[in-house]
C-alpha cells in the first residue's frame, strides 16, 4: 500500500518528541526536513519521532520482545523496525490499532516481526510504548508473524550493487558489493559465477543475518566516482532502486532499525519501503531519489498475513562491517 504525506501527517503524534540532535549529521537532517515542512510538517516530525522511538527501544533492548514473545533481543527469528506500519489483516481488529490507524491503512509506532515457524507461541499481538514510557502513551509497538522472500537466488541471478575498494586500499574499487543469500553455501575464496558470464571470487560476507558481500572479479573499475552515503535514512523519503529484473521501482521509506554509531553484526539494520522488486533485484542499490545517496541494498520483501513491504539491508551497517568504501 501506497504511503502518502496525507497518511503521514494524519498518523503521526501531535507536535515533535523530546528527541533532540546531538551530533553534526542529525542536526543537518533535522534542518533539511524542516525546511522541505516550511517550519512544522509531516517529514521533519516523523523523524524526532522515529529517533525518539528507535532510541528509546534501544535503550530498553529486551522490552518489546520480551513482553511479546518472551524471547531476549536480538534473537535470530525477531527483527524490529520503528516508523509507518500498515495494518496487517491479523491486527486489523485490535481497538489500539485502529484508532493509531484513524481509517488509513497505516499507523506510527514499532513492529516486532516475529520469522518462528510457530509464532502463536507468542505471549501478545500489541503493547502501548506508554507502558515503557508514559509520555509515549498511545503509541503502539505490534507482533507480527512474518517471513522474508527474497529475490536473489544465487549470483548470476541477482544484481550486483555498485564497486567497492578496501580502506586499507583507498580509491582502488577492485571489488564488488552484493548480498549474502546470493551466495549462500559458498566459502571464502570460492568460484562465483557472474551475470554476464566470466567468474569472480568471493572475498569476505558478514556474520549474523547482516545481508552483504563482497566479491572480486578479475577486471576492476577503470573511471570512478564515490557514492555518497544517507547512513540515517528518515522515514517518509522517496527512494528509486533498478534491479537486474526490472524496471525503475520508486516509493518511500515507511520503517527503519538503523544506529549509525552500532554496527553490531548480531542486530541486523533494515531499510523499509512501500514498494517491492521482483525475482533478481536483489542487490539493487536503494537511494534517495532527491540526492541519489544510497540508504541500503535491496534484498525481497517482508511479508505478514496479508501485507508486504520491500526490505533492504542498512548501507551503512554493510560498508562499515566489510571495512569498504564505494564506487560507481
Amino acid at each position: 500500500m501506497v504511503l502518502t504525506t496525507e497518511i503521514m501527517d494524519r498518523v503521526l503524534p501531535d507536535g515533535f518528541s523530546d528527541w533532540r540532535p546531538r551530533n553534526e549529521q542529525a542536526v543537518n537532517k533535522a534542518q533539511a526536513l524542516r525546511a522541505r515542512d516550511g517550519g512544522e510538517g509531516p517529514f521533519s516530525r516523523s523523524y524526532f519521532w522515529q529517533k525518539c522511538l528507535t532510541h528509546r527501544l534501544r535503550e530498553e533492548r529486551n522490552w518489546l520482545s520480551l513482553s511479546l514473545t518472551g524471547l531476549e533481543y536480538s534473537n535470530e527469528w525477531l527483527e524490529q523496525a520503528v516508523g509507518f506500519i500498515e495494518v496487517d489483516a491479523s491486527i486489523v481488529h485490535d481497538e489500539a490499532i485502529q484508532q493509531a490507524s484513524r481509517g488509513t491503512g497505516y499507523f506510527f509506532g514499532a513492529i516486532l516481526y516475529d520469522h518462528r515457524d510457530n509464532p502463536e507461541k507468542a505471549r501478545l499481538t500489541s503493547l502501548d510504548f506508554g507502558e515503557l514510557d508514559g509520555m509515549l502513551k498511545g503509541i503502539p509497538t505490534i507482533r507480527l508473524a512474518a517471513a522474508d522472500i527474497l529475490h536473489g537466488p544465487h549470483l548470476a541471478g541477482a544484481t550486483s550493487s555498485c564497486w567497492a575498494s578496501l580502506r586499507n586500499l583507498k580509491n582502488q574499487p577492485d571489488h564488488i558489493l552484493t548480498v549474502k543469500h546470493a551466495i549462500a553455501g559458498l566459502r571464502k575464496g570460492q568460484r562465483v559465477a557472474m551475470a554476464g558470464g566470466g567468474s569472480s571470487t568471493l572475498i569476505e560476507f558478514c556474520e549474523g543475518s547482516v545481508d552483504a558481500a563482497l566479491i572480486k572479479p578479475h577486471q576492476a573499475l577503470t573511471s570512478m566516482q564515490s557514492v555518497k552515503l544517507d547512513v540515517d535514512p528518515a522515514v517518509g523519503s522517496d527512494i528509486t532502486f533498478t534491479g537486474a529484473g526490472s524496471n525503475q521501482r520508486t516509493g518511500k521509506i515507511t520503517k527503519t532499525w538503523v544506529f549509525p554509531t552500532d554496527s553490531s553484526a548480531y542486530d541486523a539494520q533494515r531499510v523499509h519501503f512501500d514498494v517491492a522488486g521482483v525475482q533478481g533485484d536483489s542487490g539493487a542499490l536503494v537511494r534517495l531519489a532527491a540526492t541519489g545517496e544510497a540508504v541500503g541494498l535491496y534484498t525481497g520483501i517482508k511479508v505478514g498475513r496479508s501485507t508486504q513491504s520491500g526490505m533492504s539491508q542498512a548501507i551503512w551497517q554493510a560498508t562499515e562491517l566489510l571495512k569498504i568504501d564505494l564506487y560507481e
